[in-house]
């Protein structure tokens, strides 16, 4: 089974995503002609409550540490690097992460 080929831009100007499948991009889209608004890419995961994944995404989620043997949580983004999407390089436990924002939305997230 392949993945959904989705997509998403954040549009300042009305404080909002707005969502595409592959065949509805349209090059002639103001904003996917610019760098400032930087299109996002559906991970093919869904998050402990159902919601899609999405590239930019903060995610809340717990994670074992094998050589101190204990467990932690924490906040991260969901980035796309070398061909793979990423969420830090840890051991993930999948059913406990979460989606709690995103990255144009919700930096102050990270800093914690």
């Amino acid at each position: 089974m392949s993945r959904e080929l989705k997509f998403r831009v954040y549009i300042p100007d009305h404080g909002k995503y707005s969502y595409f499948l592959l065949n509805e991009f349209d090059y002639s889209d103001r904003y996917l002609d610019q760098h400032q608004y930087p299109v996002q890419q559906y991970t093919g995961l869904k998050d402990s409550k159902g919601n899609d994944i999405y590239e930019g995404d903060i995610v809340s989620g717990s994670f074992y540490d094998e050589e101190y043997r204990h467990a932690e949580t924490i906040e991260h983004e969901v980035v796309f690097n070398n061909g793979a999407f990423n969420i830090a390089s840890r051991n993930w436990h999948k059913p406990s992460l979460k989606v709690i924002g995103n990255i144009f939305e919700n930096k102050e997230l990270l800093n914690q």
